[in-house]
């Protein structure tokens, strides 16, 4: 029995599996491919600049940037 032939097929067997499985996760990840768009959002004494999918409303991007205002506090 050679073991060392066995442990490298092993790893062989694994480094497949683990790229199988990451590179289904990074196909199947949707907002890996959205488009994004930054907004800047100014604030009483600072500047902030987020990035947000490109669906979200101004609205929306000011709602959260208050929200993580309040949160950093």
């Amino acid at each position: 029995m050679n073991w060392g032939r066995g442990l490298f097929r092993l790893r062989v067997i694994f480094s497949v599996l683990w790229i199988a499985v990451f590179s289904t996760v990074f196909v199947t990840s949707e907002h890996l491919f959205e488009a994004n768009k930054t907004y800047e959002v100014e604030g009483f004494k600072e500047k902030y600049e987020i990035v947000a999918p490109a669906n979200a409303t101004q609205s929306e991007v000011v709602a959260f940037a208050k929200q993580a205002v309040r949160l950093l506090r």
